[in-house]
């Protein structure tokens, strides 16, 4: 997904905005760290099972961009773009 570029200076919409994608962004970095395509990681959300190790990186995953997510919230007067790139 594109960064969207923050013209408005109202920290709600830029709450929401990072809000609305967290979802894709663990998604995202899901499948890429555990070398996942989307369909394996849709089979996996249903029910498929699931590595301890797996299970490990997910958390951290989620933790990490929960903090990102956090951070990014802090200051809604400059927002940076919604989607942060994640090295790998």
């Amino acid at each position: 997904m594109k960064p969207r570029l923050h013209s408005s200076a109202n920290p709600l919409q830029h709450i929401h905005e990072q809000l609305m994608e967290l979802p894709q962004a663990v998604k995202r970095r899901i499948c890429t760290e555990c070398n996942w395509s989307l369909p394996t990681y849709y089979r996996k959300v249903k029910g498929a099972p699931i590595s301890n190790a797996e299970k490990e990186k997910i958390t951290v995953i989620l933790f990490d961009q929960l903090q990102r997510t956090w951070q990014h919230c802090q200051d809604g007067r400059n927002p940076p773009p919604a989607a942060v790139p994640v090295p790998v």
